[in-house]
């Protein structure tokens, strides 16, 4: 499965839109946060410290995704650190190997527009069982350290770069 990542600010009102239509189902939108909020984040954000990436298959938005690196990454994040937030992948598009494609080109990315990054960051919740093992299954680590989130403790995960 591959896929292609478009920077948010690239997109055209036509594309937007298509990316705005992403839907989690219900029992996953707590765990990643509303995609009006996921853009709004964006609109207002330096492009320096905090881009979002829609995530294509083909000509068709299947996820979204927002990178922030300093002054932007929260205050659990290591120095050096790139960290992924709002991640998602549409809820008629899970299960297809959209997830694991989009996070196989996170390191890469990270590397060519934050040259300094050590590592990635995420934060998940400790209930969202399925994005947990996603994320170790593709190579995240968990770092053992746990922080409050807004609806429960949410494990703290690495990946070296």
């Amino acid at each position: 499965m591959s896929v292609a990542l478009r920077e948010w600010r690239q997109l055209d009102n036509e594309q937007r839109e298509a990316v705005r239509a992403l839907a989690l189902p219900p029992e996953q939108e707590p765990f990643a946060g509303s995609m009006a909020e996921a853009i709004a984040v964006c609109g207002h954000a330096d492009p320096a410290a905090l881009r979002g990436y829609a995530v294509y298959h083909a000509a068709t938005p299947v996820g979204f995704f927002i990178l922030k690196a300093a002054p932007a990454t929260p205050d659990w994040a290591d120095d050096g650190t790139v960290t992924l937030h709002a991640f998602r992948i549409d809820a008629r598009q899970q299960g297809r190997g959209h997830a694991r494609a989009a996070l196989a080109t996170l390191a890469e990315l990270a590397r060519r527009d934050w040259p300094a990054t050590r590592q990635l960051m995420l934060s998940v919740n400790m209930r969202n069982l399925a994005a947990l093992g996603l994320y170790l299954a593709c190579g995240w680590r968990d770092t053992g350290r746990q922080i409050p989130g807004p609806i429960g403790p949410q494990h703290l995960l690495d990946y070296p770069l």
